[in-house]
């Protein structure tokens, strides 16, 4: 029987026994349906979710026809109902429609088998990028840490191969079967045993256009078995940091630290530059390539030849090329697996693996580019005399070409892709591509060179990566696709079937979410905002039938949680913070290839902060532009020699808004830079100066500042995150806290109510949650608020008729409101006992409103106990100390603030792999600092310790996890922390095989005593002296491990 049959006999059953004279035992038994039917009704919730792919929908709102309609809306559109073959005949019956995939896909997997001489061809430009240290990070023994990092980056609910799981099922059984992933995986990629069972793929067709027809219109998605994508994954995690070295930086997909959103301002900019071109001798083209079916027409010999060329090692190839030849396919159509197909060329899409194998045949397609364009047959597009030439863009297949406008220039681009073609398999699908040349073109130009490649002849590329590559007048009218979308999603849900708790996941999930790739780099017009952020208030507050009144206006609802409203983004602000990022990327990646191409445009001279908007700017250098004040706001400099900071003129100091001193510069001085209060000789700040020119607030915030022993430059940092790293979210609320300071006295009210955060993180359904949020601040519909709004006559309290119908009387202080408070663990059915009896007529007695309050929510967490965790935690570490392996040494430090923050105290201790103490320290300085910086210096202090007795294979163990990840990043620390970082690093260099690890404060007791201990400076090289008993105790408790 479904859910919905049963859950409709139980309601019946509980109607008619509510009908019937109440007995102890038909209490009971009406207690017992109701938890029945809670958790059905949760159940069958969760099952539609998961059918439904709604994973950024939450549990407990009842919206389970939402999830049934979305799961059936699905199946209908994957419901694969006719087939067209290449003839152009119809083909709708099952063994029919089978037989034709399986034999166009046969077509498609199957190698042309390219001559060696052809794949010489196509690869010999490309140069040796992988070096020897490259190939021993690739070629070291994989680890179970790394298997297990594997298994938890994977999403939870992703579709499952032909095992039938999906990761969620590795994850939260982990401990329990680890042991047998970990041994198997091991074996896979450290002894190369590959066994082709677990590499059977099952291939789904996914449409790529609305009814489609031809299997050229379906992507085809891999399945793959989760034991293989582990062992993929984490081949591909190794791989993936090297990238940057070795893939050229005009490809921007995949590659850690490029953004699609380089290619995106890239492109529009030199389009900006074609189109904006009238005058001057020379043409310039833009030819945009549409290759077909890329990855899967990807042959293997140039995969193999592309990785040799690289310079990786043999032994790394081998084991590349058995995870990508031992594949095997079937198929799946309408749920149905059918046949049966090896492949012989092809990636899939899929694999974990596959679109960093891409990138590396595409570095062959740039390496042909690149040296056409050093022979000077080609020459790219330098949008003005500065700027470096840009002859081509990728993003993974997807290609742009920009060069001269000449028939020398086209028809050696014609022949650089018929030698990629050849060699690689990758076809290019001329239907689809395109070339636009610039305005000063001449006529015969735009007919002859589009002929040259038999591509369209278009006046202008429309969208490049899903964005416009050309705005015009109407800004407006550009970007009214993004509230189309907006509009076309709200029209598709059926708000009945939908509680508002659900609607308000689906505004922050899925409406605020589709403009934010435009907000990325361009900034929306206001209207458009104002426009798409009423239609969202319009849904939230709606129903399908009527309008209703919107209790609170949308600018409140998107304050945060904590300050009292529903965390909606204001999407102005949410703009701004987006454009805020690209400025930020030009100041701290001056070395990336847009920050070179608007560099020589619009700030060649200065910094992008100095930057004006410059003469016939582009729409994204002046969206970019205008998030200059965020920027301004957040950013300060952060200490490193102190040589090219202005002490009154530069931000340094950590206090918003201005980042400087309060105290007036003496006469002369204003243009002193902070190097000048740094003694030279000990490396610490000059107190004596200090303090004769500073008031006493300046002096304790520059005191505080650590300084490092190593010189380095002074560099910039995002004031508003711990690692001083720019972050949208945090420029987010710094924009909008810009955006609306006239009502900061509004949220400072709102704020100081601490009710928020119980009500937002309480154990309750959402709904529960949104319906105390709103009785809290007043959107329910009593008749107090609605005498406010629509002038209508007052209403008695429904449940006792002796007062007004208002919040505190009716949900608090009313007695049946009294009564079930007291009796009921979740006072939920309140308000369904208000809306049954105002709407229905129908009363509830106390016994059924309290009985049905706490079956629902036992229902409700009995349900959320059993349902997969959506983030699953997992801990490696052990809960006691560890011995270091045989001929380590392990030291343990932690450092301890005293008294206010006036004194800090560092600590460590070394021992061997018996457990013996070696060495200790203890010791104490007279300085303000917080306990981060305390850390830090306990650790340099241990990294000191380390060279002073010249030791080999150490590991450092600390309790600090953030100082420990600053520590291991290969990223430069930009936090208030980064000089004593720097020395951290630039000392553990010195040192022989020394790693840091982080460990639990339990682990760490004896370090945490001899820090909170400290005072005279104490340096040991034997075990602790009989005064010493407590540390004798600590001691003693790690040996029981």
């Amino acid at each position: 029987m479904s859910f919905k049959k049963r859950i409709e006999a139980l309601k019946l059953r509980l109607k008619i026994l509510r009908r019937g004279q109440i007995t102890t035992a038909s209490k009971l038994e009406e207690q017992g349906l109701q938890k029945t039917i809670e958790e059905l009704t949760l159940r069958e919730e969760l099952y539609w979710k998961q059918r439904g792919k709604k994973h950024w929908l939450q549990l407990g709102d009842k919206n389970t026809s939402f999830f049934h309609m979305s799961a059936s809306d699905r199946k209908r559109r994957n419901l694969i109902t006719r087939l067209r073959d290449e003839n152009n005949r119809v083909v709708n019956d099952k063994k029919g429609m089978q037989r034709l995939i399986e034999q166009y896909f046969g077509e498609v997997f199957s190698s042309r088998h390219p001559c060696p001489e052809d794949v010489e061809r196509g690869t010999e430009c490309v140069s040796i990028k992988v070096d020897d240290g490259m190939n021993q990070t690739l070629l070291q023994p994989y680890t179970e840490e790394e298997i297990r990092k594997a298994v938890f980056q994977m999403a939870p609910f992703k579709s499952p191969g032909p095992d039938g799981m999906s990761p969620i099922f590795y994850q939260f059984y982990w401990n329990y079967i680890k042991s047998d992933v970990i041994s198997f995986v091991l074996n896979v990629l450290n002894n190369r045993v590959l066994d082709p069972t677990i590499n059977k793929t099952q291939i789904v067709l996914i449409l790529k256009c609305k009814n489609p027809d031809h299997l050229s219109q379906f992507r085809p998605i891999s399945l793959c078995n989760v034991i293989y994508k582990v062992a993929s994954k984490t081949i591909a995690n190794r791989l993936k940091p090297l990238l940057d070295n070795i893939i050229s930086q005009n490809q921007s997909a995949f590659v850690p630290g490029r953004l699609i959103s380089d290619n995106i301002l890239i492109a529009f900019e030199t389009n900006h530059f074609l189109r904006t071109r009238y005058g001057g001798n020379k043409h310039h083209a833009a030819i945009k390539l549409d290759i077909s079916k890329a990855y899967d027409k990807v042959e293997w010999c140039f995969l193999e030849k592309m990785l040799a060329r690289l310079g990786f090692d043999h032994r790394f190839i081998n084991l590349i090329m058995n995870c990508v030849t031992s594949v095997s396919y079937s198929f799946l159509l309408n749920g149905n697996e059918f046949g049966s197909l090896f492949p012989s060329r092809g990636l899939r899409q899929g694999d974990p693996l596959s679109p960093y194998l891409f990138l590396l045949c595409t570095q062959a397609f740039s390496s042909l580019i690149q040296k056409v364009e050093q022979e000077g047959h080609i020459k790219g597009v330098a949008i003005c005399r500065r700027a470096p030439s840009i002859s081509h863009l990728l993003f993974a297949d997807d290609t742009q070409i920009y060069c001269e406008a000449t028939h020398a220039s086209i028809t050696s681009i014609k022949n650089i892709l018929e030698i990629y073609a050849k060699a690689s398999g990758q076809m290019i699908n001329y239907s689809k591509s395109s070339m636009v040349l610039s305005k000063n073109s001449p006529d015969n130009l735009k007919d002859e060179l589009p002929a040259i490649l038999r591509l369209q002849r278009t006046d202008q590329q429309e969208r490049y990566l899903g964005l416009p590559s050309v705005v015009g007048c109407s800004k407006k009218g550009i970007f009214s696709y993004i509230r189309d979308r907006v509009w076309q999603q709200i029209k598709g849900w059926s708000e009945k079937n939908l509680s508002q708790a659900g609607k308000a996941i689906m505004i922050q999930s899925v409406l605020q979410a589709i403009p934010t790739f435009a907000m990325s780099v361009f900034k929306l017009p206001d209207s458009l905002i104002v426009e798409i952020q009423g239609m969202a208030s319009n849904f939230f507050w709606h129903d399908k039938e009527q309008r209703k009144i919107h209790w609170i206006k949308w600018s409140r609802l998107c304050y945060r949680k904590n300050d009292g409203r529903l965390g909606f983004r204001s999407l102005k602000a949410f703009n701004k913070a987006m454009l805020a990022k690209q400025l930020w990327r030009l100041i701290t990646k001056p070395q990336c290839l847009l920050s070179q191409v608007l560099k020589a445009k619009y700030y060649p001279s200065t910094s992008p902060l100095e930057a004006k908007v410059g003469y016939r700017p582009s729409l994204t250098w002046r969206s970019i532009i205008n998030s200059k004040d965020i920027i301004t706001a957040g950013s300060r400099w952060t200490l490193g020699s102190g040589t090219s900071i202005k002490i009154w003129k530069d931000p340094w100091l950590p206090r918003p808004s201005t980042f400087r001193p309060i105290t007036l510069p003496p006469d002369g001085l204003e243009d002193t830079v902070v190097a000048a209060m740094i003694d030279p000789e000990t490396k610490e700040w000059d107190r004596h100066i200090i303090e004769n020119i500073f008031i006493p607030d300046d002096q304790n915030l520059i005191l505080k500042l650590p300084l490092g022993r190593e010189q380095r430059a002074d560099s910039i940092c995002w004031h508003y995150t711990q690692n001083g790293i720019f972050s949208v979210r945090s420029a987010y609320l710094l924009a909008d806290a810009l955006l609306n300071s006239q009502s900061s006295s509004t949220r400072s009210d709102l704020r100081a109510n601490t009710c928020w955060k119980s009500i937002w993180k309480a154990n309750i359904p959402p709904k529960v949650r949104l319906f105390a949020w709103k009785m809290v601040s007043a959107a329910l519909p009593t008749g107090t608020n609605l005498e406010k709004r629509i002038r209508t006559t007052q209403f008695p309290c429904p449940f006792c008729g002796e007062a007004n119908e208002n919040i505190p009387h009716t949900f608090i202080h009313c007695n049946f409101a009294r009564q079930t408070w007291a009796l009921a663990d979740l006072p939920w059915m309140i308000i369904s006992a208000w809306n049954l009896l105002i709407m229905e007529h129908t009363s509830l007695t106390l016994h059924q409103t309290v009985s049905a309050a706490n079956s629902f929510l036992s229902a409700f967490r009995e349900a959320n106990v059993t349902q997969p965790r959506k983030h699953v935690r997992y801990s490696a570490r052990p809960s006691k100390w560890i011995r270091p392996d045989t001929g380590t040494i392990k030291i343990n430090f932690d450092g301890a603030v005293h008294h206010k923050g006036c004194e800090v105290g560092i600590g460590g201790v070394a021992r061997d792999s018996n457990g013996s103490v070696i060495a200790w320290f203890s010791l104490k300085f007279q300085r303000q600092v917080d306990g981060e910086i305390a850390e830090a210096l306990a650790a340099r202090e241990a990294v000191d310790l380390v060279l002073r007795h010249d030791w080999n294979r150490v590991l450092i163990e600390g309790d600090c996890l953030s100082l420990i990840n600053k520590i291991n990043s290969l990223e430069p620390d930009h936090s208030y922390t980064n000089s004593l970082v720097h020395d951290i690093k630039i000392a553990a260099s010195l040192c022989s095989d020394l790693a840091f690890i982080h460990t639990s404060r339990t682990n760490n007791t004896i370090a945490h005593k001899l820090a909170t201990r400290a005072g005279a400076p104490l340096y040991s090289s034997c075990c602790f002296s009989p005064a010493e008993a407590d540390l004798f105790c600590l001691l003693e408790a790690d040996f029981h491990f």
